[in-house]
């Protein structure tokens, strides 16, 4: 059964690459260069982390590196499939003759989510390096700072104005 469960990752893995480099090349060829660039960064950059943080936990595993490690992970496999997404989505706007509308942000909007972010982080670096005793309150904390961190990166998507 595992042996299953790893060759349909690997399936899954390989198709998503080619889903991604495909999609690379239509932004440079639809000349979405700012999201060419985003995607191109996350997509070599994630498997760096990915590796440093798999070399780091390998005695001390807490929840606090293996969550994020593993949703690194799964978000760098699924890569593929939200550009493939989002290129599909903008063929549609395309053929329909309607343009893409992005909404206007909020006055402080990237101030605010910025500092969900930092928030976040500040709630990670003090679970994974200080650590919290009690295990209710652990997770607890590891659900805010997942939804603080789910929440900025959402808004920020949302009015990313490419």
């Amino acid at each position: 059964m595992a042996q299953a469960v790893v060759v349909a990752m690997a399936c899954m893995g390989i198709y998503s690459i080619f889903l991604t480099v495909r999609g690379l090349i239509r932004l440079y060829q639809e000349r979405e260069l700012r999201m060419l660039i985003c995607v191109a960064a996350f997509f070599l950059l994630a498997p760096i982390l990915f590796l440093l943080a798999v070399d780091y936990g390998d005695g001390i595993w807490t929840i606090w590196l293996a969550l994020p490690t593993l949703l690194l992970g799964i978000c760098w496999i699924c890569t593929g499939f939200f550009l493939e997404s989002f290129l599909r989505r903008q063929q549609k706007l395309k053929l329909d003759g309607r343009k893409r509308e992005i909404p206007k942000a909020p006055p402080h909007n990237r101030r605010n989510n910025l500092l969900l972010l930092l928030l976040s982080l500040g709630i990670w670096i003090f679970g994974a390096f200080v650590g919290i005793k009690d295990a209710t309150i652990e997770t607890c904390a590891l659900c805010i700072c997942l939804f603080l961190f789910a929440r900025a990166v959402g808004a920020l998507w949302k009015y990313r104005g490419f």
